[in-house]
C-alpha cells in the first residue's frame, strides 16, 4: 500500500457576509473570469513570470524572505490586539490588524507577486508558537495587507489548513 504524502486540508467556514472584509466566492470567481482571455498567445512570454526552476534556484534572495524577530513580534502584537478586543476572524481587516513597520513590506510582496516572478516564500512565523485561532488571525490579517482575500469555494470557506504527512 502506497502512503500518500498529500497534505490534509481543513477549512474555516464563514457564516456571515462581510462584503468589505473579503470577497465572496462568487466575487472571487467574477474577479478571475473577467480577465481578458479571449485568445491563446503563440508568442513566447518575455516577462519575469516566465522562469525555470534553475533561474529561481540561482536567485533565492529575490523570492525568499525571512521575517526578523521584530517583524514576528509585530505580528504577535497585532494578533494579541485582535484577540484582546474580541474581534471575530471575519471582522479582521487591514485597519484593525495593525502592522506599522511591516505593512509596506507586505504590500511590496503583493507587488512582487503581481508584477514580478509571481512567487514569494516567507519564513519565520512559527505556527507552533500560536494557538490555532491565533494562527488563523495572523495569516488572515497579513492577507488583508496584501489585498482583499476571498472565500475559497462555494461553501464560503475562508482559510485552508494544510498539513503534510510523510
Amino acid at each position: 500500500v502506497k502512503k500518500s504524502i498529500a497534505p490534509k486540508v481543513t477549512f474555516l467556514k464563514m457564516t456571515t457576509s462581510h462584503p468589505t472584509a473579503y470577497r465572496s466566492f462568487g466575487e472571487q470567481t467574477t474577479e478571475y473570469t473577467n480577465r481578458s482571455n479571449d485568445t491563446v498567445s503563440k508568442q513566447s512570454v518575455n516577462s519575469p513570470v516566465a522562469w525555470y526552476e534553475t533561474d529561481l534556484a540561482a536567485k533565492t534572495n529575490t523570492w525568499r524572505y525571512a521575517l526578523s524577530a521584530e517583524e514576528v513580534e509585530e505580528i504577535r502584537r497585532a494578533v494579541s490586539s485582535i484577540t484582546t478586543s474580541g474581534i471575530a476572524l471575519t471582522d479582521v481587516s487591514r485597519d484593525n490588524f495593525v502592522l506599522p513597520a511591516l505593512s509596506n513590506k507586505v504590500q511590496s510582496w503583493r507587488d512582487e507577486l503581481m508584477s514580478g516572478i509571481g512567487v514569494k516564500y516567507v519564513t519565520g512565523l512559527t505556527v507552533d508558537s500560536f494557538t490555532r485561532t491565533e494562527t488563523e488571525i495572523a495569516f488572515w490579517g497579513i492577507g488583508h495587507h496584501m489585498g482583499i482575500p476571498g472565500a475559497e469555494n462555494p461553501d464560503r470557506e475562508l482559510l485552508g489548513h494544510g498539513k503534510g504527512y510523510g
